[in-house]
């Protein structure tokens, strides 16, 4: 049995946590310990049943933690990014958690420390990159890469052979046509359509989105 931390306490983390205890009474041999948050007012207290362990320093505390694997249960890319940074130098080790009813490719390729939740479907030759996040119901089309830390919220629609770079944050049921190219750091509103390129940094909203400003520094410098 995989023992999984989830890191965050919020809303997502519950989500994840859903994904978890459902992969559990699939069969998948994944059971959650807990969640690990840095506020330490939450710390002995239980969220759904499942205990806030503490901070990442709580890996440290006694031997055998060590040997739970983590998940980063944070929708902001920028945070996760920043968290994912301090996990990647305390060498924890990360699994990927993917819903037992997302449709998965066996020709697609997931990153480390990606969280697929229920319902969602990604298609022939996807690449999705390290600590992805893909909420429920979302699809993505084949053939279509989607970059580090990158957070797809529910019911997004990301057609074939799209490139998004890195960090971009899409929107709740927003929806993208095929083989366009999202710069990285790039927010796209709920409901948008993507119907051109988008430069890095930008957010965009409406049907055909448009970009309403480009945001500085740069996603990759902030």
């Amino acid at each position: 049995m995989v023992q999984v931390a989830i890191i965050g306490a919020g809303g997502l983390a519950r989500q994840i946590l859903d994904t978890v205890d459902a992969c559990e009474d699939a069969g998948q041999g994944m059971q959650a310990v807990g969640f690990i948050d840095e506020n330490e007012a939450l710390w002995g207290t239980l969220i759904n049943e499942r205990p806030v362990l503490g901070g990442l320093d709580w890996f440290d505390g006694a031997e055998g933690r060590r040997e739970v694997q983590v998940v980063i249960g944070i929708g902001s890319p920028d945070t996760r990014r920043r968290v994912a940074c301090r996990v990647a130098e305390m060498g924890l080790q990360l699994c990927s958690i993917i819903h037992p009813s997302a449709v998965l490719s066996r020709y697609a390729r997931v990153g480390a420390g990606v969280a697929i939740l229920a319902g969602s479907v990604v298609e022939s030759q996807v690449e999705l990159g390290d600590y992805v996040i893909v909420n429920k119901l979302c699809s993505i089309g084949h053939d279509t890469v989607v970059g580090d830390y990158c957070t797809l919220a529910p019911g997004a629609l990301i057609a074939g052979n799209v490139q998004m770079g890195q960090g971009c944050d899409i929107g709740i049921g927003a929806a993208t046509i095929q083989g366009i190219t999202i710069g990285e750091g790039v927010i796209i509103g709920g409901q948008a359509m993507a119907v051109r390129d988008l430069p890095a940094d930008a957010t965009a909203v409406g049907v055909p989105a448009k970009v309403i400003k480009v945001r500085d520094p740069g996603w990759a410098t902030r």
